[in-house]
């Protein structure tokens, strides 16, 4: 199995002495993304977002050789030589395995006695969201909406062995529990493991994945190693981060017009996404809003952009700007100033305080 080398682990550490640490033990943290050059839009944005909030710079899996260049040539620690990518996307993911690069870091890093808050590029904050974190939870994790499936888009795990023999299960279980059919079958395994084995779920029926016909065939004895991994056979202690406050992307509510202004309009029930409501400080901008360039509008937009400059992206409009059809231009339009609405699309380099 792949693993991270020692002077990787030299370097990061260094960092993570210097950075934010537990109000209750002191424990030194550690920020981890992967990410590759279609997310170049927000590389700054996203270097200045974990400096200002965690306190810390991001430790970056880079998944082609641009992206490492990017990083390493403003001194932003990397996974070194060797690398698990070649000179073109179409060449990775055959060994190590992309969807479990994450777990095998988080796991090297929490057996060396940091927390670490790993982060998705389209999840963006505005909020010392550390602040948020239990202090009695080994992992705190979001929910995908309101229905209590576990993403793993933003997460904050414990060094702790209750969450060590989780990510030792994930990454095991991937690796030689599931067959290799079902690894290439079986949409979004890594998701799939860490929602099934945090829930303690008994059967595949009780898992969204089991519509997925590539899943189906994942056996009883299969799903038990996942349980026992999880609170069910550990005690692992774990809590969602408050989801009114740490949501993901969503069409907005139905908008009636009256002369020029715009109202939503709030089904009685619904918790809609509001992105000027303050108490909104975590948003996964994940792909239902299209192409990495037109997420990164919208981050600035819905005001979770922290770098100087707009977005860098390739066109105005953003190419694949599925948030542009679902009704967000109009919302957005009504809430910001022309100036500000503008500034997103391409405009001259604002002031923005780094402290």
């Amino acid at each position: 199995m792949w693993r991270p080398s020692r002077m990787c682990f030299l370097v990061v550490l260094l960092y993570a002495l210097a950075s934010v640490g537990s109000a209750a033990e002191d424990i030194p943290t550690v920020a981890v993304t992967m990410t590759d050059i279609r997310f170049r839009a927000v590389f700054e944005n996203m270097i200045m977002m974990s400096w200002k909030f965690l306190g810390t710079r991001p430790f970056v899996v880079p998944l082609d050789a641009e992206t490492a260049a990017f990083f390493e040539a403003r001194g932003v620690d990397t996974l070194p030589l060797p690398r698990p990518f070649g000179d073109h996307l179409a060449t990775f993911g055959k060994s190590p395995r992309r969807d479990l690069l994450v777990y095998d870091l988080v796991l090297s890093l929490l057996q060396r006695q940091v927390r670490v808050v790993y982060f998705d590029m389209d999840v963006f904050w505005r909020h010392p969201v550390l602040e948020y974190d239990d202090p009695g939870a080994d992992l705190m994790v979001l929910g995908q909406a309101f229905d209590e499936v576990v993403n793993n888009g933003f997460f904050i795990a414990k060094p702790t062995v209750r969450c060590e023999v989780l990510f030792t299960t994930l990454i095991d279980w991937v690796t030689a529990v599931a067959t290799e059919t079902q690894r290439q079958e079986c949409n979004d395994l890594d998701s799939f493991a860490l929602d099934y084995a945090l829930r303690g779920l008994v059967g595949l029926e009780a898992s969204p994945w089991s519509s997925h016909p590539g899943c189906l065939t994942l056996s009883p004895e299969q799903l038990a190693v996942l349980r026992g991994g999880g609170p069910s056979g550990t005690g692992l202690r774990w809590a969602y981060l408050p989801v009114r406050k740490f949501m993901h992307y969503a069409m907005p509510p139905a908008v009636l017009k009256s002369g020029q202004e715009f109202f939503p309009f709030v089904a009685r029930g619904s918790v809609p996404l509001d992105p000027s409501d303050p108490n909104l400080l975590l948003l996964h901008l994940w792909g239902r809003g299209g192409s990495p360039d037109a997420r990164a509008v919208l981050a600035c937009l819905m005001g979770f952009w922290h770098w100087g400059a707009p977005p860098a992206v390739a066109s105005v409009p953003p190419l694949g700007c599925a948030w542009c059809a679902d009704g967000w231009p109009e919302l957005l339009a009504a809430q910001l100033s022309r100036d500000q609405y503008e500034w997103c699309f391409g405009g001259p380099p604002r002031n923005v305080s780094t402290t």
